[in-house]
């Protein structure tokens, strides 16, 4: 079955939608809106995109390999559609959980995300280039190994990072109660990306809230308490190659001092086992 490429077809919405918030900030609401920062989230995601379009044809091909040996053989029926649905978003509530608390997936695949202090539209595009050299795709790969064919697990990732897209914005307030208490809001996205105590490492979902839910990682955007964006850590550059080798050097810097076992603590880690900042 031949699903459209919802990669491609998600650039002209990200940038008609971030085109729009940049003059609904910048004209009506006449605050300040930081292009320099927006800038560095595009050029992340035009050469991060050139880095997946070469990688991604190993990935896919694992994919198929794995499909190849698959233990069920799922149908395109109605049912495999929500089925995936469902599966594939706690895959990513998974994957999502496992970069915040492993020291290396963290400074591989997702400190750069987090590491504006800036929160707008094209926060969601500012992804660094070792993402895919953390590894996780694996656990994509896992759903072709269960039965679901590769073309499809690729439409519903495609379908999750568009409507994640829409998350990353401080221009709309809470829904719906019921909305509020299924689906993933912008509310509840930016608790993720606030480095306040009380919101750290919060809302992992992808498109469902309803994971953070169930496994206690939810946290309820709080009126007295505004969102201060970022990681704990000052990330004092501009630079697109700054940004994403940080984290290695991080990394490397640390396993000098306290060894390889770095790797799998959680970020900020010392032997101490003292809170410091993230890194």
């Amino acid at each position: 079955m031949k699903f459209p490429d919802l990669y491609i077809i998600g650039i002209p919405i990200y940038v008609l939608f971030g085109t729009l918030e940049w003059y609904y900030v910048t004209r009506k609401n006449k605050q300040f809106f930081a292009g320099r920062d927006a800038m560095i989230n595009i050029a992340l995601f035009v050469s991060g995109s050139l880095i997946g379009l070469i990688i991604g044809g190993t990935i896919f091909f694992v994919w198929r390999l794995l499909y190849a040996h698959r233990i069920f053989d799922l149908q395109y029926t109605p049912y495999i559609f929500v089925l995936i649905f469902f599966v594939e978003d706690f895959v990513m509530y998974c994957n999502h959980r496992l970069q915040h608390t492993i020291r290396y997936l963290w400074e591989m695949t997702h400190v750069v995300h987090h590491s504006s202090e800036d929160y707008n539209l094209s926060t969601a595009l500012r992804n660094g280039w070792m993402r895919p050299f953390g590894g996780l795709w694996i656990l994509w790969g896992l759903l072709c190994w269960i039965g679901f064919p590769p073309e499809l697990v690729v439409f519903q990732t495609g379908v999750s990072r568009i409507y994640q897209f829409f998350t990353h914005t401080q221009q709309i307030s809470k829904l719906p109660s019921w909305f509020e208490f299924i689906f993933v809001t912008p509310s509840h996205h930016r608790v993720h990306h606030a480095r306040n105590e009380i919101y750290i490492d919060k809302n992992y979902g992808g498109i469902l809230i309803i994971w953070d839910r169930m496994f206690g990682t939810f946290q309820e955007e709080l009126q007295e308490v505004p969102v201060e964006y970022g990681i704990l850590a000052e990330v004092d550059t501009h630079s697109i190659v700054d940004v994403n080798f940080r984290g290695l050097r991080n990394i490397f810097q640390d396993m000098r001092r306290y060894g390889i076992k770095t790797l799998l603590y959680p970020p900020g880690w010392k032997p101490d086992k003292q809170k410091v900042e993230n890194t």
